[in-house]
């Protein structure tokens, strides 16, 4: 992930996407990583001047995925990561299993 200075090699749990009327309009991919990566993960996502801001985009499989393990979203209030208003919205969410996060992409 870009803006991110280590290399944390998640392992992909599962994968979804959105079809638009010609496009995939939002995409999501949940990862998992070990403790001492989701650690230094946190810190870099709490470091970063590019998530400044939080929402949730409502999607059945993703919500599906976190109410069945029973996860919560730590940083809900701090994962938009966009270089300005006209590029892809990127959100990643930290989970509260410690080990796990998603990355979302909105068009």
């Amino acid at each position: 992930m870009a803006g991110f200075e280590k290399n944390y090699k998640p392992e992909l749990i599962q994968y979804g996407k959105e079809e638009g009327v010609m496009e995939t309009i939002f995409e999501y991919s949940i990862f998992t990583i070990d403790s001492l990566s989701f650690k230094e993960l946190e810190k870099s996502i709490n470091s970063n001047s590019k998530i400044t801001k939080g929402k949730y985009y409502l999607n059945i499989e993703l919500d599906n995925y976190i109410i069945e393990n029973n996860l919560k979203i730590l940083n809900l209030n701090n994962s938009v990561i966009y270089e300005n208003q006209f590029d892809e919205i990127y959100q990643v969410y930290l989970l509260s299993d410690r080990k796990s996060f998603v990355v979302c992409r909105i068009d």
